[in-house]
């Protein structure tokens, strides 16, 4: 028998292989690009969204903390221990005292005419700031004058000549300080000459030409608490920091002008374009509601300052905000339009891209 063996020979099998058309290519364009877009709109605004929350936050902790501070020193002007500044206001012995009438001088609000001059006029020994640190027209200034709340017992003077020991081992007062000493009975200020072991020196030379206080403290009764403390005056005014922004605008802060008065003043807060002040009065002869005066206004006088409403305007570095600010704002009871010219005073503010915020306080002056 015989096999027959079969041979099949194999023909390649032929595939259909085809390309993207030009339309579906397109389509396809089209929508990467849609997507595309979408992912760029979208991260924009999260970009956006993100620079605007980290402005926000930057300007309300530093207008709170600009705020704050003012607060704290308005609710000590007048402070000199455990006697009223109204019933016995410290007699000013210091030659180089920022005041020689502590109960008129405590706390005084200034209009900002020009840089050089203001209403009423600061005390001589303030040397206003040229260049960095000068004050902006058209805003307001604030002097506040107190004992600080750190206070220290002495040991009773033999006279009223005497140096003042003070009891204890730590002290933060040093020679060149003014003091504010006071029992329940009266004050004084004085220039400290020297301090050695605890020991003040009040040297004729540096108060006065006479080196004797009002009363020999620390001799009477215990219940005076007889006690010394730092004196203290300090200044805020808003003024140029001699920086520009990428639109090369000025930029402006909030002083502090401390003692010495010759020193340079201290940024306090970036970014605090206006500041406005109004004070609540009232006749001492006639007690009652209070009238709201304006900084300068003679009636300051003779009426006896019972509240203090302060008042900031913040705005951002840079351009932010997606619409131009043509919004007038409210501080301290006073208005701050908008405007199309460019604005080198506080009467108005720039109507530009800027993000501004306000803030305002009223606050009772416990002293007086």
């Amino acid at each position: 028998m015989f096999s027959r063996s079969r041979t099949f020979s194999r023909m390649p099998l032929r595939t259909h292989q085809s390309g993207f058309t030009l339309v579906e290519l397109m389509i396809s364009l089209v929508l990467g690009l849609i997507l595309l877009t979408g992912l760029i709109s979208a991260f924009m605004g999260f970009s956006r969204s993100s620079k605007l929350n980290a402005t926000l936050t930057e300007m309300q902790e530093s207008g709170r903390f600009a705020l704050d501070s003012m607060v704290r020193d308005v609710r000590m002007a007048g402070f000199q221990g455990c006697v009223n500044i109204n019933d016995a206001p410290a007699n000013v012995r210091a030659d180089s005292a920022p005041t020689t009438n502590y109960l008129a001088d405590s706390l005084t609000a200034f209009e900002v005419t020009a840089a050089d001059n203001w209403n009423p006029s600061p005390h001589t020994s303030f040397n206003i700031p040229v260049g960095v640190g000068e004050p902006v027209p058209g805003t307001h200034a604030l002097s506040i004058q107190f004992a600080n709340s750190t206070s220290y017992e002495i040991q009773p003077m033999t006279s009223t000549s005497s140096p003042v020991a003070v009891v204890g081992t730590e002290m933060d007062i040093v020679a060149g300080d003014l003091a504010l000493i006071s029992d329940c009975n009266s004050a004084d200020i004085f220039y400290v000459s020297s301090n050695s072991g605890m020991v003040l020196q009040h040297a004729a030379s540096d108060n006065g030409g006479d080196n004797r206080l009002s009363a020999p403290y620390g001799q009477g009764d215990s219940r005076n608490r007889p006690r010394i403390m730092r004196f203290e005056a300090n200044i805020y005014y808003i003024g140029l920091t001699g920086r520009t922004n990428n639109q090369n605008e000025p930029q402006r802060a909030l002083y502090r002008q401390t003692l010495p008065y010759t020193s340079a003043p201290i940024e306090m807060a970036t970014g605090v374009e206006n500041l406005r002040i109004r004070l609540g009065a009232e006749d001492p002869a006639q007690p009652g509601p209070v009238t709201y005066l304006e900084p300068g206004d003679p009636l300051l006088a003779t009426t006896r300052v019972r509240l203090v409403e302060l008042g900031f305007l913040m705005q951002s570095y840079d351009d932010v905000a997606s619409e131009e600010d043509s919004r007038s704002y409210q501080i301290a009871g006073f208005t701050i339009p908008a405007s199309t010219a460019s604005v080198r005073d506080g009467t108005a503010h720039s109507q530009d891209y800027k993000m501004r915020l306000t803030f305002n306080s009223s606050v009772a002056i416990r002293n007086q």
